[in-house]
């Protein structure tokens, strides 16, 4: 077997010779077979001389980063795994300034036909970009669609690597991240919505311990019933504090993709706003106005799917947004003067399913005011049962939720 001394005397011109061969483009070998087995050579000097990777740091990043445009899955593959284990040596720093022509030859394999691929890229990805963090911005949007990514292996992949930059990147980037690693809650699979809100248990277990005791909601916890099934109870205060701090980048982001064009993007944005709410709880409060005002396009959304995750992100809401706060606002709303039909017929099924998320408590001394609004919209609103059926939909729920508060 080589001894590092013996490989030390030779790794410099080893390194060239292979750069030579497979370290430009186009590439002089011409066989997949022999650029595979140069590849592994190179991995065979690291593992026995680490400080390699610090003396011809030049020839290393050139033959990687050209590896990774190879055309033979087997040569990207490994040189994905060589960059993710010299991110791992103290040898990475020297890296750092070869991140940004890495990580363009990385992001092409994120679309690559076979899975191995993909994942090896994400994972090589997420080990350089805390070492070089600004190449996060050019990354970020090509890694988030990671979460639609066909095969669960790589929406799992992608949550890992998440949580890791939410622990190593500057608490500034926070914003900008975390709405990937919610996502994941939202996902079609039990077994990626649960390693979602494990990491994010994780993450939050990891921050400093906050002085003082921690409160409960304003208006007391919301049934467990309410939550996704993935959540078996309070998140930790850990991963609501980092939510919560997040907030209004957060629900800016996911209040626009509950427009966008696909209906896919905006069922995932309804399902992932009711992730948000689980770890926000009353802090979405102050977002109130936005909030309802994007439920009540998103409740009458022509994809169903839609609908019925935004009807449970309004009824969650209506455990942590004040009573008070959500009938004034649907109240300016339905008896503006410049308000459709449509819109007064959207307010209302929010107000409705607000009110069945609500308690007695805080919905009973509003029980006039709310009268007092629906005399005015079964008056205003056409006969039609379209229409009429959210005004009984509000009766109902004002009964179910006021119970014996609606005797008086």
């Amino acid at each position: 077997l080589a001894t590092a001394a013996d490989v030390a005397a030779i790794a410099g011109e080893t390194l060239v010779g292979i750069r030579e061969r497979i370290g430009v483009l186009p590439q002089a070998e011409e066989s997949e077979e022999v650029r595979l087995e140069l590849v592994r050579l190179v991995k065979a000097v690291l593992e026995v001389l680490p400080s390699s990777a610090h003396d011809h740091i030049d020839h290393l990043a050139s033959i990687l980063e050209k590896s990774c445009y190879d055309k033979f899955p087997d040569v990207k593959k490994l040189a994905c795994e060589l960059i993710v284990c010299i991110s791992k040596q103290q040898e990475a720093v020297h890296l750092k300034d070869y991140c940004p022509t890495l990580i363009k030859a990385l992001l092409l394999n994120l679309s690559h036909q076979q899975q191995k691929i993909r994942v090896s890229a994400l994972q090589a990805i997420g080990a350089i970009v805390p070492i070089n963090p600004t190449i996060l911005k050019e990354t970020l949007p090509s890694v988030a669609k990671l979460n639609l990514d066909r095969t669960h292996q790589l929406r799992e992949q992608v949550l890992h690597v998440i949580s890791d930059w939410l622990g190593a990147l500057d608490k500034s980037e926070a914003p900008n991240i975390l709405p990937i690693l919610l996502h994941g809650a939202a996902d079609e699979l039990d077994q990626v919505q649960e390693t979602s809100v494990a990491l994010m248990e994780e993450v939050g277990q990891s921050r400093p311990p906050l002085e003082g005791d921690d409160v409960v909601p304003a208006l007391g916890h919301a049934p467990l019933a309410l939550y996704p099934r993935a959540f078996k109870g309070r998140p930790c205060r850990g991963a609501r504090e980092l939510v919560s701090e997040c907030l209004d980048c957060v629900v800016r982001q996911i209040i626009s993709e509950l427009s966008d064009w696909s209906g896919t993007t905006r069922s995932k944005a309804a399902a992932t706003m009711l992730n948000v709410l689980v770890y926000a709880e009353d802090k979405i409060g102050a977002h109130a106005e936005p909030l309802l005002a994007a439920f009540s396009k998103a409740c009458m959304d022509d994809e169903q799917e839609v609908c019925v995750a935004t009807e449970k992100c309004i009824r969650l809401s209506g455990a942590f947004i004040s009573a008070e706060v959500f009938v004034s606002i649907i109240d300016s709303n339905v008896r503006s003067g410049t308000s459709s039909v449509g819109s007064k017929k959207a307010w209302l099924a929010v107000l409705a399913t607000l009110l069945e998320g609500s308690k007695r408590d805080f919905v009973a001394p509003l029980l006039p005011t709310l009268c007092d609004m629906l005399a005015d919209m079964e008056l205003s609103l056409p006969e039609a049962e379209e229409y009429q059926v959210h005004v009984l939909r509000v009766v109902l729920a004002c009964i179910s939720t006021g119970g014996d508060a609606c005797d008086s």
